[in-house]
């Protein structure tokens, strides 16, 4: 089970970032999607101009060991690519949590 917090960022102009997050496995599969990537992990963040909340995600993930690496990031952008979908995809983590179920 992987836990965290998550927050988008603001722009210069008082902007929410929107955008949904993933987590992508270098092994194993999520119990919601059957495949190594997460649901998205929406923000249920409010519109309101300059307001920031922290949203809390869990997600399963079975048939990992010790070399499974982890990646959380935007959906639709490899930050290993130089190419991006997406203008703003910028988030704060908190709280990262993994547990055996």
């Amino acid at each position: 089970v992987i836990e965290f917090d998550f927050c988008f960022q603001i722009t210069g102009g008082l902007v929410l970032d929107t955008f949904n997050l993933q987590v992508e496995s270098s092994n194993g599969t999520f119990d919601a999607t059957g495949s190594n990537v997460s649901e998205n992990l929406r923000s249920a963040q409010p519109g309101t101009e300059s307001r920031l909340e922290w949203q809390h995600a869990k997600v399963v993930l079975k048939d990992a060991d010790a070399s499974t690496v982890l990646r959380i990031r935007p959906e639709f952008t490899d930050p290993y690519k130089s190419e991006t979908t997406t203008k703003c995809n910028r988030f704060f983590l908190d709280n990262i949590k993994i547990t055996r179920k």
